[in-house]
């Protein structure tokens, strides 16, 4: 009886030490995304930077001098405190990632892999970037009429110009599909 006893406590003892080792193997995050020094931001964005800048220009579509003074502009909304765990993305490369993503329309899951950082990661810095460059740029940028003569005036410029009665604004980049009007010839193409 007694054998039995510590054969069940070592058994037991046995099944408490696998589980431990189980724990231990388990990854937070993978190696090779701790390794973003040599992902894009770091390597190829730098090296274009040095040496090519119309290449630059073509990987963001934007050119140095106006990443950096963007990036000057977001800057403080985008810099995180580095903590015990890791290194804090810096503010230049989350704003290079989102400028990468929004000029190609690549996926989070096919960019993680050139910046090195974690899909997860991807999903939360876009539209935080993108709400800081709103934020940012929004006077600077987006005028809103303050009065009924001034959206009449925008209104007269559509018109004018495009042939489009009541219409105070356009958004380009979406294509609507719709029927075209029988003998409208050209009229209704998407030359687009």
């Amino acid at each position: 009886m007694e054998a039995s006893k510590i054969a069940s406590l070592i058994s037991i003892a046995l099944i408490i030490k696998r589980r431990r080792k189980r724990r231990r193997r388990s990854l937070w995050t993978r190696e090779w995304l701790k390794r973003n020094e040599r992902g894009v931001f770091r390597q190829l964005m730098e090296e274009l930077r040095l040496e090519d800048p119309e290449h630059y220009r073509r990987y963001l579509r934007m050119d140095t001098s106006k990443f950096e003074c963007l990036l000057e502009k977001v800057e403080m909304k985008l810099t995180r405190k580095d903590t015990n765990m890791r290194e804090a993305i810096p503010a230049g490369e989350r704003l290079a990632l989102s400028l990468r993503f929004l000029a190609t329309g690549e996926s989070y899951s096919s960019l993680h892999y050139q910046f090195r950082i974690s899909v997860s990661s991807f999903a939360l810095i876009v539209p935080e970037v993108c709400q800081a460059v709103f934020d940012v740029m929004k006077d600077e940028f987006l005028h809103f009429p303050e009065n009924e003569e001034e959206w009449l005036a925008i209104a007269a410029g559509f018109e004018d110009v495009w042939q489009l009665p009541h219409c105070i604004g356009a958004a380009d980049g979406k294509h609507v599909r719709i029927l075209h009007p029988r003998n409208s010839g050209s009229v209704f193409y998407n030359y687009k």
